[in-house]
């Protein structure tokens, strides 16, 4: 069988992902009137992202009653106090039609929706190499009278499904290569986050190659080129025709997700 020598490289992408909000909502007598409530979506991978945001339950300040939009009313139970929401099976069925603003496309890991009324809303957001758990959050707190206003809140993505993308790096070669050509290939993928109070922090990437061998392994994060034996091992003296696993340092991983959301 023919040998040809290749390169591996490899580009990562992160992200800070935590847990999906899934918010309960109870019914109170008086709304105070204040500016409109705001939702900020945090976490997103630095990659080209599309968020966006679904009105669920609307507030009817006249009747103080919570109020279930059209498209998403099979999925709610308001005889539940506080209110049930099922928030996969809404984002099942959500379309473009039934968006609250319009989607935002976003590359800096952050995505801000202003002007909201006192609800509940769905968000979903999805990248290049990265799919997102649904997220739900409502925009009411309590004053000092205990009454219902608009309020500001933040949501932490969590990555549901992260995609491992394996390319030649300089185009495709030709059909056919000589014997002993160095063929240069560029695996990315999403660099993982951990939640709070996470022990074992660890993350790996293998690399198998097929009638070939690896000959070095590169490895970067955002514009930062990673030091071997430092910030990772190797778990195969190179050159290999076996499967080569890239082990990240516990110290370069950290507890503070530190790379989140680099390219």
């Amino acid at each position: 069988m023919k040998k040809m020598k290749k390169f591996f490289a490899v580009i990562l992408s992160l992200a800070m992902v935590l847990g999906m909000s899934i918010t309960a909502f109870a019914t109170e007598a008086g709304t105070a009137t204040q500016a409109a409530g705001k939702i900020t979506v945090e976490g997103l991978t630095k990659e080209d992202t599309t968020v966006k945001i679904y009105k669920v339950v609307s507030w009817n300040e006249a009747q103080s009653k919570w109020e279930a939009e059209a498209w998403a009313k099979d999925h709610v139970d308001l005889t539940k106090d506080p209110v049930d929401i099922d928030w996969d099976a809404l984002k099942d069925v959500a379309t473009d039609a039934d968006l609250y603003q319009s989607a935002k496309k976003v590359s800096n890991g952050t995505a801000e929706f202003d002007n909201l009324g006192i609800g509940a809303y769905l968000i979903t957001a999805n990248g290049i190499t990265t799919e997102y758990n649904v997220m739900g959050d409502f925009t009411y707190d309590y004053d000092s009278d205990n009454l219902m206003v608009p309020a500001q809140k933040t949501i932490s993505a969590k990555a549901s499904d992260y995609t491992v993308v394996k390319t030649f790096k300089n185009g495709d070669p030709d059909k056919f290569v000589k014997l002993g050509d160095s063929i240069p290939f560029v695996i990315t993928t999403t660099f993982p986050s951990y939640e709070d109070g996470t022990d074992n922090r660890t993350f790996t990437i293998t690399d198998t190659p097929t009638g070939m061998k690896i000959t070095d392994i590169k490895v970067k994060v955002g514009n930062d080129d990673l030091q071997a034996g430092t910030d990772y091992t190797l778990d195969k003296t190179l050159p290999s025709t076996e499967a080569v696993t890239v082990n990240f340092a516990t110290d370069y991983i950290g507890t503070e997700n530190t790379h989140a959301g680099k390219l």
